[in-house]
């Protein structure tokens, strides 16, 4: 599986995932969502972009469990999930 995030201005590296590998709320957030927001944010968006910036999910388990849920508001991490 390969992870990655889109800005208006820029991409961020992928980051592999080993076949096979349970993506929990744990692991999500520990291993995408923190590196994302610790490396990433200021690389995709400039500080004024900072702002208006929304996370973009599906609906796969890890990403609507009330722990990541809890993590990306306890960041002020704005997100969508997707309706289906």
């Amino acid at each position: 599986m390969v992870w990655a995030c889109l800005g208006t201005y820029n991409k961020t590296q992928l980051y592999f995932i080993e076949s096979g590998t349970a993506i929990s709320s744990g692991y999500y957030t520990e291993n995408l969502t923190e590196p994302f927001i610790k490396d990433c944010i200021l690389h995709l968006f400039p500080d004024a972009m900072k702002q208006k910036m929304i996370f973009h999910q599906d609906n796969t388990s890890s990403h609507i469990v009330k722990e990541t849920l809890a993590y990306m508001k306890e960041h002020n991490i704005q997100i969508i999930i997707s309706d289906e």
